[in-house]
């Protein structure tokens, strides 16, 4: 009643657009070139099963590496049009590979499902409260995103996307319970079914951040 799954996997990105800043007279200008590249790797578990009666669990764990030298297009203009601190010479755009804007190492997503059919669950009274129900918690982890350091002046300090965000945690919750209209209206009406649901997100009221002073 157990299923687990182990992926490996690595991509080499080639061939990516990216911005060159050509320091023309009087006016410089940037021009889109096919310059960039990146590669990403890691490792994916998959599992899932059944702990008890009605109530089973899923997870998915993704352990990964996105390096390159731009996490988009025009990534690399901030970074061009701006002044090394140190040196006050103009910068240049990154030859060497460098945390991408989307690497993640960690993320987790696991979900436990209770799941109770027709005439099961616990009866009260000759009442089964819990027939026909089905309640889904889900949690999502993840370490925090690549940034780079700057000071007052929003100029570059240390590497490039040296710095971390911090994690991110959240459960939500999915409550859907139906009813067989048989139950009420004789059988004429087959298997017809109406259902209710609600949606529970963020239920432990964790409190996000809206931006972080880089």
């Amino acid at each position: 009643n157990y299923y687990v799954d182990v992926s490996a996997f690595y991509r080499d990105i080639y061939n990516q657009t990216g911005v060159t800043y050509v320091p023309a007279v009087p006016s410089p200008y940037f021009l889109y070139t096919v310059q960039e590249y990146g590669n990403v790797r890691g490792v994916e578990l998959q599992a899932s099963g059944d702990l008890v009666e009605n109530l089973s669990f899923s997870l998915n764990y993704t352990l990964q590496k996105a390096v390159g030298t731009a996490s988009s297009p025009g990534s690399n203009y901030g970074i061009q049009t701006s002044v090394d601190p140190y040196t006050g010479q103009q910068r240049k755009a990154p030859l060497f590979e460098f945390p991408l804007g989307y690497d993640q190492t960690h993320k987790l997503n696991v979900q436990l499902t209770a799941n109770w059919g027709n005439d099961a669950g616990p009866s009260i009274g000759g009442i089964q409260p819990l027939e026909n129900t089905y309640i889904q918690f889900t949690t999502v982890f993840g370490t925090g995103l690549p940034y780079t350091r700057t000071n007052t002046k929003g100029e570059q300090l240390g590497q490039f996307n040296s710095e971390r965000y911090p994690s991110s945690f959240n459960t939500d919750i999915h409550i859907e319970k139906g009813f067989k209209l048989s139950d009420w209206f004789g059988e004429d009406l087959g298997g017809t079914e109406i259902s209710f649901f609600a949606d529970i997100f963020n239920v432990l009221n964790n409190t996000a951040a809206v931006s972080y002073y880089a």
